[in-house]
Protein backbone atom coordinates (compact mmCIF):
# COMPACT_ATOMS: atom_id res chain seq x y z
CA UNK A 1 0.00 0.00 0.00
CA UNK A 2 1.86 3.21 -1.34
CA UNK A 3 -0.72 5.32 0.96
CA UNK A 4 -0.40 3.31 4.64
CA UNK A 5 1.36 5.06 7.55
CA UNK A 6 4.83 4.73 8.20
CA UNK A 7 5.72 2.52 11.10
CA UNK A 8 7.94 3.61 13.63
CA UNK A 9 10.65 1.58 12.80
CA UNK A 10 10.63 2.72 9.91
CA UNK A 11 10.62 6.30 10.60
CA UNK A 12 14.57 8.06 11.08
CA UNK A 13 15.34 9.18 14.27
CA UNK A 14 14.62 12.54 15.06
CA UNK A 15 17.74 15.48 14.51
CA UNK A 16 18.74 18.32 16.50
CA UNK A 17 17.04 20.28 13.06
CA UNK A 18 13.70 17.72 13.14
CA UNK A 19 13.09 19.37 16.92
CA UNK A 20 13.93 23.22 16.17
CA UNK A 21 11.05 22.58 13.69
CA UNK A 22 8.68 21.40 16.04
CA UNK A 23 9.66 23.29 18.66
CA UNK A 24 8.90 26.80 15.56
CA UNK A 25 5.65 24.83 14.95
CA UNK A 26 4.56 24.59 18.41
CA UNK A 27 5.44 28.23 18.82
CA UNK A 28 3.17 29.57 16.02
CA UNK A 29 0.20 27.41 15.87
CA UNK A 30 -1.15 28.95 13.14
CA UNK A 31 1.67 28.17 10.88
CA UNK A 32 1.47 24.31 11.66
CA UNK A 33 -2.02 24.43 11.12
CA UNK A 34 -1.68 26.26 7.82
CA UNK A 35 1.28 23.52 6.77
CA UNK A 36 -1.17 20.63 7.58
CA UNK A 37 -3.53 21.60 5.48
CA UNK A 38 -1.49 22.44 2.78
CA UNK A 39 0.18 18.88 3.44
CA UNK A 40 -3.31 17.29 3.41
CA UNK A 41 -4.50 19.05 0.36
CA UNK A 42 -1.67 18.13 -1.66
CA UNK A 43 -1.52 14.48 -0.80
CA UNK A 44 -5.35 14.82 -2.20
CA UNK A 45 -4.89 16.62 -5.00
CA UNK A 46 -2.12 13.86 -5.89
CA UNK A 47 -3.92 11.13 -5.22
CA UNK A 48 -6.97 12.55 -7.25
CA UNK A 49 -4.55 12.90 -10.05
CA UNK A 50 -3.04 15.90 -10.16
CA UNK A 51 0.02 16.21 -12.64
CA UNK A 52 3.02 17.88 -11.66
CA UNK A 53 2.31 20.99 -13.40
CA UNK A 54 -0.65 21.31 -11.22
CA UNK A 55 1.05 20.28 -8.33
CA UNK A 56 3.88 22.97 -8.96
CA UNK A 57 0.93 26.10 -9.67
CA UNK A 58 -0.99 24.94 -6.41
CA UNK A 59 2.02 24.58 -4.48
CA UNK A 60 3.38 28.06 -5.09
CA UNK A 61 -0.06 29.53 -4.75
CA UNK A 62 0.05 28.70 -1.10
CA UNK A 63 3.14 28.93 -0.13
CA UNK A 64 2.61 32.96 -1.62
CA UNK A 65 -0.36 33.06 0.50
CA UNK A 66 1.45 31.54 3.80
CA UNK A 67 4.65 34.21 2.95
CA UNK A 68 2.37 37.12 3.16
CA UNK A 69 0.15 35.60 6.31
CA UNK A 70 3.70 35.02 8.42
CA UNK A 71 4.74 38.67 7.23
CA UNK A 72 1.97 40.10 8.09
CA UNK A 73 1.86 38.10 11.53
CA UNK A 74 5.71 39.42 11.94
CA UNK A 75 4.89 43.31 11.17
CA UNK A 76 1.63 42.90 13.80
CA UNK A 77 4.03 41.58 16.52
CA UNK A 78 6.88 43.63 15.59
CA UNK A 79 4.86 46.99 16.08
CA UNK A 80 3.19 45.58 19.19
CA UNK A 81 6.58 45.16 20.53
CA UNK A 82 7.81 48.76 19.23
CA UNK A 83 4.74 50.28 21.40
CA UNK A 84 5.79 48.20 24.13
CA UNK A 85 9.29 49.19 24.01
CA UNK A 86 8.37 52.68 24.06
CA UNK A 87 5.95 52.71 26.53
CA UNK A 88 8.23 51.25 28.72
CA UNK A 89 11.70 53.88 27.71
CA UNK A 90 8.89 57.07 27.94
CA UNK A 91 5.60 55.76 29.80
CA UNK A 92 3.88 59.91 29.29
CA UNK A 93 4.07 58.61 25.70
CA UNK A 94 0.32 58.49 24.37
CA UNK A 95 -0.75 56.57 21.74
CA UNK A 96 -3.43 57.99 19.33
CA UNK A 97 -4.22 60.70 21.88
CA UNK A 98 -5.65 63.99 20.91
CA UNK A 99 -4.06 66.85 21.03
CA UNK A 100 -4.75 69.45 23.36
CA UNK A 101 -3.44 72.28 21.04
CA UNK A 102 -5.42 74.17 19.02
CA UNK A 103 -2.65 75.53 16.96
CA UNK A 104 -0.81 78.66 17.20
CA UNK A 105 -3.13 81.94 17.56
CA UNK A 106 -3.38 83.61 14.27
CA UNK A 107 -0.85 86.93 14.56
CA UNK A 108 -2.36 90.63 14.69
CA UNK A 109 -2.02 92.27 11.10
CA UNK A 110 -0.87 95.35 10.93
CA UNK A 111 -2.53 98.33 9.04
Amino acid sequence: MANSPAREEDMPPVTEEDAKLLKQLQNNPILAARLRVLMNRFEEEVAGGMDAHQAETMLIEELHQLGGSLMSQWADTTHQQRITEAKANDPALIKGGKKNSSGTPPSERSS
